[in-house]
């Protein structure tokens, strides 16, 4: 679905029923997400602006460090590292998918996050679950089979036992197994749940859904410029060559010649030169620039005008993507820091509740302080807002080294591990 086709943004999403699947539709193609993740990457400055949220979302992590380390699957995969997915998960398609597993107490076991785009919402038979599969957008095979969709129960950790206990079990299964038995193979059969969450209850918007086209047209834009750098700014030409013979040896030297200006031009077509055949006798190959219009001042106003309508739809300061050190002050950085982490408060703190809601029910205490806070990302650095005084300290030829540490860890906060890297490379990069 393409936006130019609407008159309005409202219902970007055109849900269909996709009854063979028994799922609810993400848009007529039903590849909504995939569509905008595809056009995400082909923006640099949607992408930069991306990376720029999670990396506020996620800030300085966990404060109670420990939870943060914990181990919650048997993949290996941290609080942290969940706390990321979720993050980047927010960030590229505002919603939030973790599949849950739980023992036969049921209590929740094992987290793992999901690719949101991956699901569906159930209907008819399936109202209620959520379907997971991993080629809805035929990335993967060239159609979809219904054997390898999952269907899942929506996240509802008191009704675990419930659902474990209504799995049909075959009739020879029932024959064969003693009722212990039987509960085993219903829990081996049970998928687990998906916690599935949305803004809209249905499926979301992407964030930056607003500014589709305008991240398209930037990645058509540095396409253009890859094509032109490619053919060296060669301009179009036409070669104009004498007609070939209707013959079999002028077909053959018709073919062989085609054959050497493609390959003249490389896979890429980069010299851009049309061969036209002219039946002149007296005619002699030459070759014809055509000229086109200009178009370096309107694909460069293009370019800056669509970065600023992403960067400001993502509202995302320019100091925080830009090269700070030759165009932003260290003050300014700062103030653009205390700002996107002002901006991205509620997702962190929407990121604590799903973490909290989510380890109510799991099987041990893993957070003994009960705090799921995130702490947002540092501003202050002290190599930015003391680099001046800083280097006069380590330049002190007066000062020992001893001295020098003291100064630069009470007086201008560096940290010990920082001070001891500036003072023994005291020319280094670290303070620019």
């Amino acid at each position: 679905m393409a936006k130019s086709e609407l008159k309005t943004s409202d219902n970007r999403i055109k849900n269909v029923d996709v009854k063979k699947y028994n799922v609810l539709g993400a848009d007529s193609d039903n590849n909504y997400f995939g569509r905008m993740e595809n056009i995400l990457h082909s923006s640099n400055t949607g992408m930069s602006c991306y990376n720029t949220f999670v990396r506020f979302v996620v800030g300085e992590g966990l404060v109670d460090k420990d939870f943060g380390k914990s181990i919650i699957n048997r993949k290996g995969l941290t609080v942290n590292k969940l706390v990321r997915a979720i993050a980047k998960s927010i960030g590229k398609t505002n919603g939030i998918a973790i599949h849950v597993n739980y023992n036969a107490l049921g209590e929740s076991i094992n987290f793992t996050p999901v690719e949101f785009s991956y699901c569906r919402l159930g209907i008819n038979e399936m109202e209620g679950k959520i379907a997971v599969y991993d080629n809805w957008d035929y990335s993967k095979a060239n159609k979809i089979n219904p054997k390898d969709i999952v269907y899942y129960d929506r996240y509802s950790p008191h009704s675990v036992l419930k659902q474990v206990d209504s799995i049909e079990l075959e009739n020879e299964e029932l024959k064969t197994l003693t009722e212990k038995q039987q509960e085993v193979r219903k829990w081996k059969k049970y998928n687990g749940q998906i916690l599935w969450l949305s803004p809209d209850g249905s499926y979301p918007l992407a964030p930056f859904d607003v500014v589709a086209e305008d991240m398209q047209t930037e990645g058509n834009v540095s396409r253009t410029k890859r094509t032109a750098s490619a053919s060296n700014f060669m301009p179009s030409q036409i070669m104009v060559v004498p007609k070939f013979e209707d013959s079999d040896e002028g077909d053959t030297e018709r073919e062989n010649f085609y054959e050497n200006v493609e390959e003249f031009q490389g896979d890429d077509g980069i010299g851009s030169i049309f061969v036209l055949e002219s039946d002149s006798p007296e005619l002699e190959m030459k070759l014809e620039k055509v000229d086109v219009q200009n178009y370096d001042g309107i694909q460069k106003f293009t370019e800056e005008t669509v970065k600023e309508n992403i960067r400001e739809n993502r509202m995302v300061p320019a100091a925080l993507l830009t090269d700070k050190s030759n165009s932003f002050s260290g003050e300014q950085v700062r103030v653009a820091k205390e700002y996107y982490n002002d901006i991205t408060t509620d997702d962190r703190s929407q990121t604590s509740e799903v973490l909290e809601l989510i380890f109510k029910n799991y099987y041990k205490k893993i957070n003994v302080s009960n705090d799921y806070t995130i702490e947002p990302l540092k501003t202050f650095n002290p190599l930015i807002e003391y680099a001046k005084e800083i280097r006069e300290v380590i330049s002190d030829q007066s000062l020992s080294l001893s001295q020098k540490q003291y100064v630069l860890i009470n007086l201008y906060h560096v940290p010990k591990k920082m001070v001891d890297e500036l003072i023994e490379a005291p020319s280094n990069d670290l303070i620019q």
